[in-house]
């Protein structure tokens, strides 16, 4: 039986419950034979998900804004046999909770560690969460792909 093996950089964010679903086409050399598709494998996703937290911290550019939130790139994935995540590449999703009553809003995907939010006219308090991505885009929270987490900041 063959055996396939794919890093986890190379495979896209995993959906929400943590699974992958994996497909891929058998072909000879040449390309001079028939070609199939395999059947649809779903494996959980292994390296992407339930990370360590790492600590974080929010800094005021100004009195009122931007605030540029900083957050320790050493992720480490507790079920990941391959040790830490590749963090040139690793993208990471923000939301953002402006005041205590508020919901949490998808703030975006950025890669690197660091990211500036603009403040919105009025707010008491901000506090953001970053998490690895989950494929395509998450519409919420989703807690076992949690990297960081502030806590509330009243402003």
């Amino acid at each position: 039986m063959p055996k396939f093996i794919i890093p986890i950089n190379k495979l896209p964010p995993p959906a929400q419950d943590g699974t992958q679903n994996l497909r891929f086409r058998i072909t000879t050399d040449d390309k001079n034979s028939l070609s199939q598709w395999s059947t649809i494998f779903s494996v959980e996703s292994v390296g992407q998900i339930d990370p360590d937290q790492v600590e974080s911290n929010i800094t005021a550019l100004t009195a009122d804004g931007p605030f540029e939130v900083v957050w320790n790139p050493n992720v480490t994935t507790s079920v990941n046999a391959h040790g830490t995540v590749d963090n040139e590449l690793q993208a990471y999703d923000i939301f953002t909770k402006w005041n205590y009553d508020a919901n949490f809003n998808y703030f975006g995907r950025v890669t690197g560690n660091k990211v500036t939010i603009y403040k919105p006219l009025p707010a008491t308090s901000l506090r953001v969460i970053g998490q690895l991505p989950s494929h395509p885009i998450p519409t919420e929270t989703i807690v076992r792909f949690q990297v960081f987490d502030t806590g509330v900041v009243p402003l």
